[in-house]
This record gives C-alpha cells, structure tokens and sequence, in this order.
C-alpha cells in the first residue's frame, strides 16, 4: 500500500481502463479508411496526371517568379540609374554651392573695403571740417582782433588830444 491508503495495482488498473475507454471513445467517431486494393492501384494510374499537374503548376510558379525577378532587375537597374544622376546632380550642386560660397567671400570681401574706404572718407571729412572751422575761428578771431586794436588805437589818439 501507498501513502494515500490504495493499493498500487488497483490505481494502476484503474488508469489503464480509463485510456482504454478514451481511445475507444475517439475511436467510434473516427471514419474508417477506405484504402484498398482497387483504391491504391487507382491512386497509382491517377499518379501521373498528379504529377503533370504539380509540373504545370511548378513551371507556372517558376514563370511567375521569372517575371517578378525581371521586373525586380528593371525596377533596381532604374533606381541604380536614378540614384546616379541624383548623385551627380549633387555633385553638380555641390560644386555650385561652393562657386556661391566664394562668390559670398569675395562680395563680403570687398564690402568691407568699401565699408573701411566710408569711414576713411568719413573720418577725412569730419578732420575737413575740424580743420576749415578752425581756419574759420582763427579768421574771425583775427578781425575782430584788428577791430578791437583799431579801436583801442582809436581811443588812445583821442585821449591823446588828437582826435576829431
């Protein structure tokens, strides 16, 4: 006896005729096979019309996969051949692009110079200007200098008893 209280063979017989009667459950609804002698050797004349028509069936399968695989070629023969002229025309861009580029460099280039020949012109211009105020101020200064001895020698001479 085992631990559960029952016996091992009583178990064990009990299992047994438990599978026995499941497979005869699945047994009853399964359909008998029909296969005998007149069958196998009908299966065996029918065998080559069988095979002519996996023949067919395969050759048409081959001749569609020729097809898809040519249509492939093309389709990548043509996206090679458009993938080479972007990439020429890249080149192309590029190129241009730094030809622009330069043309950029060289215009800032010679913006700058005339930027520094403005303020050159500027900067003279403001000195002109300093510079004729000052020959302005100088000469006004210089009359009026004259008037105001003239007019101080005026003064004295009257003083002097010698004016009119």
């Amino acid at each position: 006896m085992n631990k559960s209280g029952k016996s091992f063979p009583n178990s064990f017989l009990f299992s047994v005729m438990l599978l026995a009667a499941a497979i005869g459950s699945f047994a009853a609804f399964a359909e008998p096979a029909e296969a005998g002698f007149f069958d196998r050797i009908q299966d065996i004349y029918e065998a080559p019309d069988k095979l002519e028509a996996l023949e067919s069936k395969y050759e048409e399968a081959t001749d569609e996969l020729q097809r898809q695989t040519e249509t492939f070629l093309q389709e990548k023969t043509e996206l090679l051949e458009k993938n080479d002229a972007m990439m020429m025309q890249n080149e192309q861009l590029a190129g241009r692009n730094e030809a622009l580029a330069e043309q950029n460099r060289a215009l800032l280039e010679r913006m700058q110079i005339l930027e520094e020949r403005q303020e050159r012109r500027a900067e003279l211009t403001r000195k002109l200007a300093y510079g004729a105020g000052a020959v302005l101020g100088l000469f006004l200064l210089y009359v009026l200098s004259v008037r105001f001895w003239r007019f101080l020698a005026w003064r004295r001479q009257r003083q002097m008893g010698g004016g009119a």
